[in-house]
């Protein structure tokens, strides 16, 4: 009769198999396109595209007018027992980015922002002084 720890090497190659066929694009990915239009609406594609795994703080151009947001999201990992689980978190709006453009300054003013087309213009100054989301998260 075999023991647990003979059977580890053949767990470990299924674990590493399994791991090295599951295709990229299953895994969740964040996007927040910018567009020049208001309404999200490209003439061809996005006027500065992003999209990718785990997207953090994305400054928006000052020629931009919307930005489609869609995913927020991230995988958790935790040590002691090696799990990992995906987290949808909201996209939060800041009124200031950094002048580098390398993210953005002080509290969300906006907490949640939906998974869709939103007009970065449309903030109440009461909200944002100039009236405008510079800076999402």
């Amino acid at each position: 009769m075999k023991t647990f720890h003979q059977y580890l090497p053949l767990l470990a190659l299924a674990i590493l198999l399994t791991l090295l066929t599951t295709p990229i694009s299953s895994y969740p990915s964040s996007k927040a396109n910018e567009y020049t239009t208001e309404d999200c609406t490209p003439s061809d594609h996005p006027s500065f595209p992003h999209h990718k795994y785990n997207l953090g703080e994305v400054t928006m151009d000052d020629s931009t007018k919307s930005v489609y947001l869609a995913g927020k999201s991230e995988w958790k990992y935790y040590l002691p027992f090696f799990r990992a689980y995906y987290v949808e978190r909201p996209w939060r709006g800041h009124c200031k980015k950094r002048a580098n453009g390398k993210g953005c300054i002080g509290q969300a003013a906006i907490m949640v922002l939906p998974n869709r087309c939103f007009r970065l213009d449309s903030v109440s100054r009461d909200i944002c002084p100039n009236g405008r989301i510079e800076c999402v998260s």
